[in-house]
């Protein structure tokens, strides 16, 4: 096993970096995170995204911590994404948070390799837009200034824990940093033409159209009661300064002044979306292969459709399609949807002499299927990370959808499904001989 990535998340007190930390991988509700104490030092965590382990530094704001920091620079070390959060709602601090940001990345330009930077401009949420976006502009506009110390453009979001905004946002930054995976070639840049105010005001749908981001798409229909359209990512090109694209969604009397400006959207996933399922594949693969008892791994639909199967031999091969047709003869989904993660003697686990099978559910349209030999501390470990893997594929929209079966379903209780299913396993033709 690699040792984990580092990601540090930073910025001033009341930011909201822990509470986007629990929004986002530990899956928290909004409304249970209002109250949240502030973070006192360094709360490290540890999390795991597509079987990629990351250390997450969750760094306490106020100003003595922050002195803490700067004075010992080693903190920042191996460092492989920094998340600097900004409060939106706190206008008065800008400055005082862009201070500390440029102060960070005075000392990140000595790590090597560079880490990629990330700046959220936290906070803009979906009731607040409108009275937000003069600071929106502001904040993005001091903020732009430390590309000269970078010598790059960093990664902007715009996010709220009350939007979709926040999870893409961070499921971007975790797979754009998946190593040897994804490169920065990956991602094309759009630009659209520079306006004038007046063309920019009178055509928003056809500035609308060319939104092709997924976190853009989110977060746009997550504002769409406001009818603006902010733009995640903005970028400052020489002297030029950049704006939201809110203003061509919106006819507004700003009292900006009139500049050249280029827009550029944050990237979509483009190819790389491919490239998911892809790791998700080679992740069964490679947990199979280091326990000796799994020799097969299948990824169900709720009608028991095998959409990814790995087996270790031919024969295991024919195991898993063996099953998976015996699952499509029954309305499985009430049986699905009771599992869990992978336990021994658990819901999920049936024996057919000395072969073990482990059902564990993915999501309320996809479960999972684990044929051992034998069970073991290791191979169950492998197994319920295996779920978790599949689990963070269907988070990216990797699996698609499930269309809902048009066969008449019987009722039965969960138990009913298990006997059921039990023996009609047992009662396989041929599946001994294999």
């Amino acid at each position: 096993m690699s040792l984990p990535l580092k990601m540090i998340f930073a910025g001033l007190d009341a930011a909201g970096k822990t509470t986007i930390y629990k929004r986002t991988m530990e899956e928290i509700d909004p409304q249970a995170l209002e109250k949240m104490r502030p973070t006192r030092g360094i709360e490290r965590h540890d999390y795991s995204f597509l079987d990629v382990d990351w250390s997450v530094w969750d760094l306490g704001g106020q100003e003595s911590y922050r002195k803490k920091y700067l004075s010992r620079p080693e903190i920042f070390n191996q460092t492989k994404a920094l998340i600097f959060v900004v409060d939106l709602q706190d206008p008065d601090r800008y400055e005082e948070a862009y201070s500390y940001f440029e102060e960070i990345l005075r000392i990140l330009v000595n790590v090597t390799p560079p880490p990629r930077v990330y700046v959220l401009f936290h906070k803009f949420d979906p009731d607040k837009v409108a009275a937000l976006r003069p600071d929106f502009y502001r904040a993005t506009k001091i903020f732009r200034r430390a590309d000269k110390i970078l010598g790059k453009k960093f990664t902007g979001f715009a996010t709220s824990i009350y939007s979709e905004s926040i999870s893409l946002a961070i499921r971007r930054i975790l797979i754009e940093n998946f190593p040897d995976i994804f490169t920065e070639a990956s991602f094309k840049k759009k630009t659209t033409s520079t306006k004038t105010k007046q063309e920019e005001t009178t055509a928003p749908e056809q500035d609308s159209k060319e939104a092709s981001s997924t976190v853009a798409e989110t977060a746009e229909k997550s504002l769409e009661e406001e009818k603006i359209k902010p733009k995640p990512e903005l970028e400052k090109t020489g002297e030029e300064e950049t704006k939201s694209t809110e203003e061509s969604s919106v006819a507004t009397t700003s009292t900006e002044p009139e500049e050249t400006m280029i827009y550029e959207e944050v990237p979509d996933l483009g190819d790389l979306a491919k490239k998911i399922p892809e790791r998700a594949t080679q992740v069964l693969t490679e947990r199979m292969n280091e326990s000796p008892e799994i020799i097969g791994v299948a990824v169900l639909t709720k009608d028991g459709k095998m959409v990814i199967g790995v087996a270790k031999s031919s024969t295991d091969e024919k195991k898993l399609s063996k099953i998976s047709k015996v699952l499509q003869g029954l309305d499985i989904s009430v049986y699905f949807n009771e599992l869990g993660d992978i336990e021994y003697r658990g819901l999920g686990h049936i024996s057919l002499d000395e072969l073990d099978i482990y059902f564990a559910k993915i999501s309320d349209e996809y479960a999972m299927a684990v044929l051992a030999v034998d069970v073991s501390t290791m191979m169950l470990e492998n197994a319920q990370r295996m779920v978790k893997t599949m689990r963070d594929l269907i988070k990216t929209g990797g699996m698609g959808t499930v269309s809902e079966t048009t066969a008449p379903r019987k009722k039965f209780s969960k138990d009913d499904y298990l006997n059921d299913l039990k023996s009609r396993l047992k009662r396989i033709n041929g599946f001994k001989e294999l």
